[in-house]
């Protein structure tokens, strides 16, 4: 349970640092604006698709470890084939 607060933390605290980043940069109203747009974009999506796979593992390592727990509270007395 501390592992998914801490990872949860971690989450949220790259999602806030990312669009703090995206939310500062110039403002220019040059040819380069498009440039800009599609190199965000990029970044947005790399960022979701990152978030994404973070999200995934978590939820993967979680459903492991409740697994091991109930493996482990049922005897093998209790364990029927």
């Amino acid at each position: 349970m501390n592992t998914l607060k801490k990872t949860l933390a971690l989450v949220a605290t790259l999602a806030m640092a990312s669009t703090a980043f995206v939310g500062c940069g110039k403002d220019d109203s040059s040819s380069d604006s498009k440039a800009d747009d599609t190199k965000v974009q990029t970044l947005q999506q790399m960022q979701q698709q990152t978030l994404q796979q973070m999200l995934q593992q978590t939820l993967q390592q979680m459903l492991q470890q409740m697994l091991l727990q109930l493996l482990l509270a049922v005897t093998p007395q209790k364990l029927v084939l």
